[in-house]
């Protein structure tokens, strides 16, 4: 029994496969008509681009020697390579990952200017506390009347 026994051809009783391509196909062109797509490359800002190709570039090269290295050491008996190799890899995961956590938590927070001299200068006068206090006391009754007024 050989290939010469098979009938690859599609029975009568077969019904007709559907073409993915037939949508596709330009009657005017020589071949398929691929739809153009266009896209603004603009759409991520660009420390999120930066980000990601640098965190995938170092992921590569981490999971590259994480496999070799104990091909290395198994197949070629460099024990001291391979070991350093998967040191390698490991340490760049590691830093893959300290990269997208830092990432993740976003840009520290700035120091606010006004913070920074409050804290340097002397504490207030107990006059400007006072009025300081009036303010917010008479503050918080106005909105505690607007809250009564609203219920009813």
């Amino acid at each position: 029994m050989g290939l010469d026994d098979f009938e690859l051809e599609p029975s009568e009783h077969e019904p007709e496969e559907w073409d993915p391509e037939s949508d596709l196909h330009d009657p005017d062109a020589p071949g398929l008509t691929i739809p153009a797509v266009e896209t603004d490359e603009t759409d991520a800002p660009k420390e999120v681009v930066e980000t990601f190709w640098i965190t995938v570039l170092v992921v590569n090269v981490a999971v590259f020697c994480v496999a070799v290295g104990p091909m290395l050491i198994y197949f070629e008996g460099w024990i001291r390579e391979g070991a350093a190799m998967v040191i390698a890899g490991i340490a760049l995961f590691g830093l893959a990952y300290r990269r997208y956590r830092a990432f993740m938590q976003g840009p520290p927070p700035e120091v606010d200017s006004n913070v920074a001299d409050a804290s340097s200068t002397p504490a207030r006068s107990s006059e400007s506390e006072a009025s300081s206090a009036d303010t917010h006391d008479r503050s918080d009754s106005s909105d505690s009347t607007d809250t009564h007024e609203d219920s009813s």
